[in-house]
């Protein structure tokens, strides 16, 4: 990624709150999607008294992309950062986003796109976050989204990015039919000797058929502010618990329970966790979450049967796939046995 050293002396003003006259840098790419690139950048700074300090920041490179349904995707945090005061003003004290040291928009290869300069982050995450510690953030959470539910702030209903209340389920109905039929022409004789009829009644007959009811049960829900792109990479707990959460591309007006589901989803499709643990693992989550939530409201909408309607939406196809392009027997055995463990926690009683 190329570094402007101009922006940058303007983040390391923003960061050491001085003059900064120079600096030296070298940085190592982090994670990143094929429209997005993050760098640590570290090197020393030179202050305008002459001092040399040294300083590690991250450097975050959006260019423009598209989402369905949601064109301003791939500019809202940027925009959420123009507007920062606002959500942190409804932010509890141990949820927060990085620090923006310094954020601006640019052309790329006659691509708009935009960088921020923000803080490092030093707390666990990833695979370092044990469930736990997940439970704790979950708990967290439903607080934080239940109060949202609950109050409707007005500080958050005006900030920009979100005033247009974009709800529905990150694909529209004609999206999730076309998605579901393609997992059901792709069900070949041979994965039929390989996944029992019933695994494959939940991932076809069981979504297609009702997809009317379950999408209206899901959009009945309570409408909150959620992050969208919830999994453990995105996570990040210091040791006083205090927690950040990165990757605020898709953030926007969703549903109560969403964002537990996904991250559900991405520990165990992911394979973070162990199959076998799924339904002991995604109990406890959903418990924490539900516990959270139940400060501030009702919590009876919280049913087995919605949560299973929401991750088999969002997440049965991801599955399917994952078992389709399995290098091995033994890895398409695993998601057989994943699908096994969701039928019989949300399926089979």
């Amino acid at each position: 990624m190329n570094i402007n050293k101009i922006s940058l002396l303007k983040a390391l003003n923003k960061m050491f709150e001085t003059a900064v006259t120079d600096a030296v840098f070298s940085t190592e790419s982090l994670h990143g999607g094929t429209v997005g690139k993050v760098c640590r950048i570290s090197g020393k700074a030179v202050t305008n008294d002459g001092s040399s300090c040294p300083y590690t920041l991250v450097l975050k490179e959006q260019k423009k992309w598209e989402r369905g349904g949601d064109p301003d995707s791939w500019r809202r945090e940027y925009d959420i950062y123009q507007e920062i005061d606002k959500l942190n003003s409804v932010l509890p004290d141990n949820i927060r986003l990085p620090k923006c040291y310094y954020a601006e928009e640019l052309i790329i290869k006659e691509t708009p796109a935009w960088h921020i300069y923000m803080e490092d982050e030093k707390g666990s995450s990833g695979n370092k976050l044990n469930l736990d510690m997940l439970e704790y953030v979950m708990t967290e959470l439903g607080k934080f989204q239940a109060y949202i539910c609950k109050n409707n702030p007005a500080s958050l209903q005006n900030i920009d990015c979100f005033s247009n209340r974009y709800i529905n389920l990150g694909y529209g109905k004609e999206r999730l039919i076309f998605i579901y039929k393609e997992v059901s022409d792709n069900i070949e004789p041979v994965d039929c000797d390989i996944i029992p009829e019933h695994l494959r009644d939940i991932l076809t007959n069981k979504i297609l058929n009702n997809i009317d009811s379950n999408i209206a049960a899901v959009e009945c829900l309570p409408k909150t502010l959620c992050h969208r792109d919830m999994w453990n990479a995105n996570i990040f707990l210091s040791s006083d618990n205090i927690i950040t959460l990165i990757d605020w591309d898709s953030s926007g007006w969703g549903f109560m329970g969403e964002d537990v589901v996904q991250l559900i989803s991405e520990l165990f499709v992911g394979g973070v966790f162990d199959i076998e643990d799924f339904e002991k693992y995604s109990r406890r989550l959903l418990s924490a979450y539900k516990s959270g939530a139940s400060e501030h409201i009702n919590i009876d909408f919280l049913t087995d049967k919605i949560f299973r309607e929401i991750f088999m939406l969002y997440c049965g196809h991801k599955i399917f796939w994952r078992y389709k392009y399995s290098g091995t027997e033994e890895e398409k055995i695993g998601w057989i046995k994943l699908l096994h463990k969701i039928y019989e926690m949300w399926f089979k009683h």
